[in-house]
Parts: C-alpha cells; structure tokens; sequence
C-alpha cells in the first residue's frame, strides 16, 4: 500500500506528518483539520444509527405495545434517550485519552462538538 510506504520512507506515522514532510506547515494544518471533519461526519453518523436502530431493534424483540415511550421510536422521546446514552456511555469514555495532559485543543473541540450534538 502506498501510505505503508511513505511511512516507511520517511519515518512518519501522521498524515499530518506526511503533509508537512511534502507540502510544509499550512498543509500539514490542512490536513489535520480534514480528519477533524472526517472523524466529526463518522461520529455523527454512529449517533444516528444508534438511535434509529435501538428503538426498532426493542420493538421487534418485546413488541410495539410492551416497549415504553421513552425508549420508543419517538423521535423526540426515545431517539433522543438513545443518542444520549451512546455518547455518554460509549462515544465520551472512548474520546477521553489516557494522559489527560495530551488532551490538545483539537480533542477538547471534539469533545465539546459532541455534546453538543447530544444536545
């Protein structure tokens, strides 16, 4: 593959890095911030099939009438209920890092953008 070789040509594990080992610092950002986009488009995209899917999955398993409103097909009730407890119980604890001293802004932005989007 040819990022395996880049990597291996020049030492460098990043697309950020291979951006500025090509191109310099202004690519090396621009670069960064297509994963940020990229990575905000998939986050957003999980929330939405989570809290889409949990509602009919349960509604299959135990019924229409037996599943409770709140965790229900509603959008504004049980689609909301779901994509709040991905993001807290799964999304948040996985984006947390294991130093908190290499949390960067950029993670702190990620963070915030999707609590937000739980919002």
């Amino acid at each position: 593959m040819l990022i395996v070789e880049c990597a291996e040509k020049i030492g460098k594990s990043k697309y950020e890095d291979f951006a500025r080992h090509c191109w310099g610092e202004k690519m090396a950002k621009f670069a960064g911030w297509c994963n940020v986009i990229t990575l905000l488009g998939f986050v957003v995209s999980y929330i939405v099939f989570i809290k889409t899917l949990i509602p009919h999955i349960l509604e299959v398993i135990f019924g229409q009438e037996n599943v409770p409103e709140v965790f229900g097909i509603d959008q504004w009730k049980g689609q909301i209920f779901w994509a709040t407890i991905y993001t807290f119980c799964v999304l948040i604890p996985l984006s947390i890092p294991r130093k908190v001293g290499s949390l960067e802004y950029i993670s702190t932005f990620g963070f915030l953008w999707a609590v937000y989007l739980t919002l």
